[in-house]
Protein backbone atom coordinates (compact mmCIF):
# COMPACT_ATOMS: atom_id res chain seq x y z
CA UNK A 1 0.00 0.00 0.00
CA UNK A 2 1.54 3.48 -0.97
CA UNK A 3 1.32 6.12 1.42
CA UNK A 4 1.24 9.84 -0.13
CA UNK A 5 2.65 12.87 2.31
CA UNK A 6 1.01 16.26 1.04
CA UNK A 7 3.09 19.38 0.72
CA UNK A 8 1.10 22.27 2.12
CA UNK A 9 1.58 25.66 1.95
CA UNK A 10 1.56 27.73 4.76
CA UNK A 11 2.58 31.11 6.99
CA UNK A 12 5.27 30.90 9.37
CA UNK A 13 5.67 32.85 12.43
CA UNK A 14 7.58 32.41 15.70
CA UNK A 15 4.97 30.35 17.38
CA UNK A 16 3.87 28.10 14.50
CA UNK A 17 2.27 27.61 11.33
CA UNK A 18 -1.32 28.68 10.14
CA UNK A 19 -2.97 28.39 6.67
CA UNK A 20 -2.97 32.36 5.23
CA UNK A 21 -6.59 32.27 5.85
CA UNK A 22 -6.46 32.26 9.57
CA UNK A 23 -4.73 35.10 10.34
CA UNK A 24 -6.54 38.68 9.97
CA UNK A 25 -3.45 40.25 9.09
CA UNK A 26 -1.72 39.16 5.32
CA UNK A 27 0.64 42.61 5.35
CA UNK A 28 3.47 40.58 6.83
CA UNK A 29 3.20 36.92 5.68
CA UNK A 30 6.40 34.50 5.91
CA UNK A 31 4.87 31.52 3.16
CA UNK A 32 6.67 28.33 3.42
CA UNK A 33 5.88 24.91 2.23
CA UNK A 34 5.73 21.92 4.81
CA UNK A 35 5.00 18.56 5.54
CA UNK A 36 4.02 16.38 8.46
CA UNK A 37 6.78 15.31 10.26
CA UNK A 38 7.29 11.37 10.17
CA UNK A 39 10.06 9.38 11.87
CA UNK A 40 13.49 10.21 10.53
CA UNK A 41 14.62 6.92 11.04
CA UNK A 42 11.50 5.47 9.15
CA UNK A 43 13.47 4.34 5.79
CA UNK A 44 12.26 6.62 3.01
CA UNK A 45 15.15 6.72 1.17
CA UNK A 46 13.80 5.45 -2.44
CA UNK A 47 11.06 3.93 -0.63
CA UNK A 48 8.38 2.05 -3.29
CA UNK A 49 5.64 2.73 -0.38
CA UNK A 50 5.98 6.30 0.50
CA UNK A 51 5.37 9.14 -2.21
CA UNK A 52 5.12 12.78 -1.38
CA UNK A 53 2.47 15.03 -4.00
CA UNK A 54 3.24 18.45 -4.14
CA UNK A 55 -0.70 20.47 -5.61
CA UNK A 56 0.78 22.62 -8.59
CA UNK A 57 -1.06 25.07 -10.65
CA UNK A 58 -0.94 25.09 -14.35
CA UNK A 59 -3.03 27.51 -16.37
CA UNK A 60 -6.15 27.17 -13.44
CA UNK A 61 -5.76 23.32 -13.67
CA UNK A 62 -4.77 21.80 -10.73
CA UNK A 63 -2.39 18.75 -10.51
CA UNK A 64 -0.80 16.95 -7.80
CA UNK A 65 3.41 15.92 -8.99
CA UNK A 66 4.53 13.21 -7.44
CA UNK A 67 8.18 12.31 -6.34
CA UNK A 68 10.13 9.75 -4.08
CA UNK A 69 12.39 10.61 -1.57
CA UNK A 70 16.00 10.26 -1.42
CA UNK A 71 18.73 11.82 0.98
CA UNK A 72 16.75 14.24 1.85
CA UNK A 73 15.88 15.89 -1.56
CA UNK A 74 12.22 15.63 -3.53
CA UNK A 75 12.37 15.89 -7.36
CA UNK A 76 9.18 17.02 -9.36
CA UNK A 77 9.38 17.37 -13.43
CA UNK A 78 6.22 20.07 -13.77
CA UNK A 79 4.47 19.43 -17.23
CA UNK A 80 4.77 20.73 -20.65
CA UNK A 81 8.84 21.33 -19.57
CA UNK A 82 11.88 19.37 -19.32
CA UNK A 83 13.19 21.37 -15.86
CA UNK A 84 13.28 19.18 -12.58
CA UNK A 85 12.71 21.31 -9.56
CA UNK A 86 14.07 19.86 -6.29
CA UNK A 87 13.11 20.52 -3.06
CA UNK A 88 15.16 19.69 0.16
CA UNK A 89 13.48 18.42 3.56
CA UNK A 90 14.88 20.70 6.32
CA UNK A 91 15.25 17.44 8.86
CA UNK A 92 18.19 19.49 10.55
CA UNK A 93 16.08 22.22 11.13
CA UNK A 94 18.66 24.73 8.99
CA UNK A 95 15.78 27.52 8.45
CA UNK A 96 15.69 28.15 12.32
CA UNK A 97 18.91 28.19 12.51
CA UNK A 98 19.76 30.53 9.81
CA UNK A 99 16.97 33.29 11.33
CA UNK A 100 18.39 32.79 15.08
CA UNK A 101 15.26 30.91 16.41
CA UNK A 102 15.33 28.35 19.02
CA UNK A 103 12.34 26.77 18.27
CA UNK A 104 13.02 23.53 15.97
CA UNK A 105 9.26 21.98 16.58
CA UNK A 106 6.92 23.41 13.64
CA UNK A 107 3.15 23.15 14.98
CA UNK A 108 0.16 23.61 13.33
CA UNK A 109 -1.83 26.68 15.07
CA UNK A 110 -4.83 27.00 13.08
CA UNK A 111 -8.30 26.05 13.20
CA UNK A 112 -8.69 23.94 10.28
CA UNK A 113 -9.59 20.37 10.42
CA UNK A 114 -6.69 19.07 11.73
CA UNK A 115 -8.02 16.98 15.49
CA UNK A 116 -4.31 16.30 16.07
CA UNK A 117 -2.15 18.65 17.68
CA UNK A 118 0.96 16.47 18.26
CA UNK A 119 1.56 16.74 14.74
CA UNK A 120 4.85 18.44 14.01
CA UNK A 121 5.90 19.70 10.54
CA UNK A 122 9.22 19.66 8.90
CA UNK A 123 10.12 22.53 6.05
CA UNK A 124 10.15 21.77 2.26
CA UNK A 125 12.62 24.30 0.70
CA UNK A 126 13.91 24.94 -3.16
CA UNK A 127 16.94 24.35 -3.40
CA UNK A 128 17.81 26.35 -6.33
CA UNK A 129 15.01 29.40 -7.54
CA UNK A 130 16.69 30.31 -10.02
CA UNK A 131 15.34 26.84 -11.79
CA UNK A 132 11.89 27.54 -10.38
CA UNK A 133 11.64 30.74 -12.17
CA UNK A 134 13.09 29.51 -15.66
CA UNK A 135 9.95 26.71 -14.97
CA UNK A 136 7.43 29.65 -14.39
CA UNK A 137 8.40 31.80 -17.09
CA UNK A 138 8.33 28.40 -19.68
CA UNK A 139 5.26 27.50 -18.33
CA UNK A 140 3.39 30.06 -16.16
CA UNK A 141 3.08 26.66 -13.67
CA UNK A 142 3.19 27.18 -9.80
CA UNK A 143 4.14 24.85 -6.79
CA UNK A 144 1.26 26.13 -4.71
CA UNK A 145 1.43 23.09 -1.97
CA UNK A 146 -2.29 21.95 -0.22
CA UNK A 147 -4.40 24.52 1.49
CA UNK A 148 -8.01 25.15 2.77
CA UNK A 149 -8.54 26.81 -0.93
CA UNK A 150 -6.41 24.99 -3.11
CA UNK A 151 -6.97 21.41 -3.45
CA UNK A 152 -8.03 18.42 -5.35
CA UNK A 153 -11.68 19.44 -6.89
CA UNK A 154 -12.69 15.82 -6.58
CA UNK A 155 -11.83 15.72 -3.05
CA UNK A 156 -13.97 18.00 -0.26
CA UNK A 157 -11.35 16.66 1.97
CA UNK A 158 -8.45 18.54 3.08
CA UNK A 159 -6.07 15.77 3.38
CA UNK A 160 -4.34 15.90 6.98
Amino acid sequence: MKTRIPIYQMIFDNDGIKFSNEVDDDSNQVVIFVIKKFNKGLEINKSDSIVVYFPFDLNNEYYELESKIENSIISFYPPMTEIKVNFKIDFENEFFKSINIENNDLKYLGNFGIDDRENSFLIVRPIDLKIMDKMYFQTKGIFVGLTPTFRNPKNDILDF
